[in-house]
């Protein structure tokens, strides 16, 4: 069986939503992607598709990427799943894309949490390669982000609050010298939540969801972000 000169593969980025892509079937280009040395482990029954990562991920150490729940771990650094014929990598099949796609979509931020780190979800419009379903599930939204931190009287951790939740989730403490508040600050920061974001979902889990933003730059904001 003669080698693939390009393969098609789906790429996993720290911060980003995943994308299918074509790229050169040589351990030099496998290793651009991921930055450095390859592993190649199988998280799943079917041994044609394999994930590869940087074998040094987590000693470097590289950003978190995604949670990996086959293995209960973590995937540091930028990773792509391909297919595998037994004898070199291959392309993966549209079926295999699409479930690719859909299962390391979105980008996660990584708490710590009970002495582990905790991988949360969250979505960004300004990242490139949006799918359309959270298009359409911001726009349900009025714009807003389906999460954020925030600080929470009473309580001394950061909280995350969910869009139409009416419970929040106690993280763990802020960092050394860092107030509840600047924690969830710079946590927002991070998955692209305004401060304008975060007060409307402060809002709506206080007052009600149904009251959606109730001043002018929120309505602004989010008439803005569904455009």
């Amino acid at each position: 069986m003669s080698k693939p000169a390009k393969i098609r593969v789906v790429i996993v980025e720290p911060g980003q939503y995943a994308r299918e892509a074509e790229i050169d079937n040589t351990l030099q280009a496998e290793q651009a992607v991921v930055g450095g040395s390859i592993e190649v482990i199988y998280p799943w029954p079917d041994k044609n598709v394999c994930l590869v990562l940087n074998d040094e991920g987590k000693v470097i150490p590289l950003e978190p990427n995604r949670g990996l729940l086959e293995y209960r771990d973590i995937v540091f650094g930028t990773f792509f799943v391909c297919g595998d014929n037994g004898e070199d990598f291959c392309s993966l099949s549209d079926l295999q894309v699409k479930r690719f796609l859909q299962r390391f979509s979105r980008p996660e931020v990584f708490i710590p949490y009970c002495g582990h780190l905790l991988p949360i979800l969250y979505d960004r419009r300004d990242l490139p390669n949006v799918p359309e379903a959270v298009r359409q599930e911001t726009k349900e939204r009025n714009g807003l982000p389906q999460i954020c931190f925030s600080d929470m009287p009473g309580i001394p951790e950061v909280v995350l609050l969910e869009y139409g939740e009416n419970r929040c989730l106690p993280l763990s403490a802020s960092p050394e010298g860092k107030t509840a508040s600047q924690y969830a600050d710079e946590l927002n920061e991070r998955i692209g939540v305004t401060p304008d974001q975060q007060r409307a979902l402060q809002r709506g889990f206080a007052c009600g969801w149904k009251t959606g933003p109730d001043d002018r730059t929120d309505k602004k904001h989010s008439q803005d972000m569904t455009r």
